[in-house]
């Protein structure tokens, strides 16, 4: 087997190869006595199967098989001359070329590599700025508010009024004009008073209820 590598440009290699049909027929008797070992053929006793026999059966998938072992190591070759990996290569193989003759099988091969890319003065185009520094007010008002979003909802076991900055768990349903609308219903809903979550008035009305009452609510809706 001949292996040569030539250079297309920085992310294609071509790799032409010459496999001597006495190479090639060599590889079909190495397969056939090894599928021998394993085939069951009438008048033979298993494992016993004669070349011959395995190549008179199975003749073209012999030529395919050592064909395809051939090519594999004359890739395998061309990456340990160029100093490549396996993983370099990207996508399969594109033959170019595949030519049988009395003598040998020809072939031309293009690998995909991957792209070498080398960049240069990136930092031109990162713009300046000032990395932002935080007090030692803001990160403890932070972390509260963070403990503050993960504690746990305790029940309210007297029947206190509703005050600004308890979660309220209730239901609702809202009207326009006499009639429910779209979106306007919830079940089991948590809401903190005094988080200005709803609409203006919502949750001030809110404050003085107390468990299980119900009460109406009107509300002025923004005009957009």
């Amino acid at each position: 087997m001949k292996v040569t590598t030539k250079k297309i440009d920085s992310a294609n290699i071509l790799v032409s190869a010459t496999f001597p049909k006495s190479d090639i027929d060599a590889k079909i008797n190495t397969l056939a006595l090894e599928a021998g070992k394993n085939m069951k053929v009438d008048g033979f006793r298993k494992g016993k199967v004669p070349a011959h026999i395995v190549k008179k059966m199975h003749g073209e998938q012999l030529v395919q098989d050592a064909e395809g072992e051939a090519i594999r190591g004359a890739i395998d070759k061309a990456f340990k001359d160029e100093g490549l990996k396996q993983e370099d290569m990207l996508g399969e193989p594109l033959f170019k070329k595949y030519d049988r003759n009395e003598d040998a099988v020809e072939a031309e091969i293009q690998l995909c590599l991957r792209p070498t890319i080398e960049i240069k003065d990136y930092e031109k185009v990162v713009p300046s700025f000032d990395h932002p520094t935080a007090s030692t007010k803001e990160v403890h008002e932070r972390m509260a508010d963070l403990a503050k979003q993960s504690a746990p909802l305790e029940s309210i076991t007297t029947k206190r009024a509703l005050k600004k900055g308890d979660t309220a768990v209730f239901d609702f349903e809202g009207f326009l004009d006499g009639e429910a609308f779209e979106g306007g219903k919830a079940d089991d809903f948590e809401l903190e008073i005094g988080s200005n979550q709803f609409i203006e008035g919502f949750e001030d009305q809110m404050i003085g209820m107390k468990a299980g009452e119900e009460q109406r609510i009107k509300l002025k809706f923004p005009d957009t």
